[in-house]
């Protein structure tokens, strides 16, 4: 297992932030993810860091402040965490961020709290998560279980075993084999890259998603879209893999051209609260119904956020038939989860996938009909039934998926 620890490290800075010499490496992790934190720092000095900063965080401390704190507290973002961020981002530093929350953590807590902490704190941080969707920086964002996670995912079982459990299921979605190799996920890389640019060369005009479960909604996309995949390119010139895992293709959806409604197939945990076999109605590309079995406050908090949170910033295609869907495993992550099912996403459109967007303003963006919001919230709709058929402008037809694996 140490090895393939060391590996998964190793990967982590050679293929997913790709980090350079004499480059300042920012890492953000909870305070129990220590042991695994060293062995990323030793392979980002043996990669030459200049400087590994890590911002460290504790779950229960955050909830005992949304506990005992007043809501006029979350009505400010800190100025020092704005600085800091924009400070190393100024450095070209690369950040990564190792994820592995308690899905339950604010379970309980006051939502207007948790409402105003988020829109407050995004707002805030609203240029340097810019630099981030438009890859002006380079950046990671891996998983690392915590003991509240391995619970959740592998119930009823010792804390311990659990914890290696879900180790062992991470290292699999990564295709870790303790080689001491990058070779898997730079081969992965390269095949969603081959198959985004198919899908671009389509040149589609919008998608039509059906399922047994209920979903019928065609998509409009975005003027000039590119599908993107894999590896990424930062303004440096150097490539790097934002997701490990990854396993989707993705494109920006037209904001005002979604109608139909479509129906979630895995639970959507937003600040720590879970949402779940819900459903939206759009038209004209604004969700205008909507409703939840489990969730519903929460999934109007996320809808409510601001104007552009009711509409689609992402459309992602991943396979049935893919690693992680096959292990069977509902992670309660939106990491590997998404990586499981086709999915969509209300909010921020990423600047990148249409041509030149990363050099475009907000009002230029919108003219392509990419959306704009301070939220970006990947939920999944995809199953074994999944049929996406494509049109182009001529209204060709092009089909997809069928079953819910590739057509093409």
């Amino acid at each position: 297992m140490y090895k393939k620890l060391q590996e998964y490290a190793k990967t982590i800075i050679r293929a997913g932030i790709n980090l350079q010499p004499d480059q300042i490496l920012v890492i953000k992790a909870e305070i129990s993810m220590a042991d695994f934190v060293r062995l990323v720092v030793d392979e980002a000095y043996a990669a030459s860091a200049r400087e590994v900063a890590i911002q460290w965080y504790d779950e229960h401390s955050s909830r005992a402040k949304f506990i005992h704190s007043p809501i006029n507290v979350f009505e400010k973002a800190e100025q020092w965490m704005v600085d800091r961020a924009m400070h190393y981002a100024s450095q070209n530093a690369a950040f990564l961020s190792l994820v592995g929350a308690d899905p339950n953590l604010y379970d309980g807590i006051d939502q207007e709290k948790l409402s105003k902490s988020y829109a407050v704190n995004s707002t805030a941080l609203k240029d340097y998560y810019q630099l981030m969707m438009t890859d002006q920086i380079r950046w990671c964002v891996a998983g690392v279980p915590t003991v509240k996670w391995a619970q959740m995912v592998f119930p009823d079982t010792p804390d311990d075993i659990a914890v290696s459990k879900l180790w062992l299921a991470i290292l699999d979605a990564v295709d870790i084999k303790g080689e001491g190799d990058c070779n898997q996920v730079v081969s992965k890389g390269k095949a969603l890259l081959h198959r985004a640019e198919k899908l671009t060369s389509l040149n589609l005009d919008r998608l039509h998603y059906t399922t047994e479960k209920g979903t019928d909604i065609v998509i409009g996309l975005a003027e000039n879209h590119l599908w993107a995949g894999g590896p990424s390119v930062a303004a440096d010139g150097i490539i790097f893999m934002p997701n490990l895992p990854t396993e989707e293709v993705f494109t920006a959806p037209d904001r005002c051209r979604a109608d139909g409604i479509v129906y979630s197939t895995k639970p959507l945990y937003y600040h720590g609260q879970r949402i779940d076999e819900f459903w939206l109605k759009f038209e004209n590309g604004v969700v205008v119904d909507y409703d939840a079995q489990i969730g519903k406050s929460t999934l109007e908090m996320l809808l409510e956020n601001d104007s552009g949170s009711k509409r689609l910033g992402e459309v992602a295609l991943v396979p049935f038939d893919s690693p992680i869907s096959n292990s069977n495993t509902l992670f309660y992550e939106t990491l590997y989860d998404e990586n499981a099912s086709c999915h969509l996403a209300p909010g921020k459109a990423y600047p990148n996938c249409v041509i030149g967007g990363e050099n475009f303003s907000v009002e230029e963006l919108e003219k392509y009909g990419l959306n704009e919001s301070i939220t970006h919230e990947d939920f999944m709709i995809g199953d074994a039934s999944t049929k996406i058929v494509g049109y182009t402008k001529d209204n060709n037809i092009v089909n997809i998926f069928e079953n819910g694996n590739w057509a093409i």
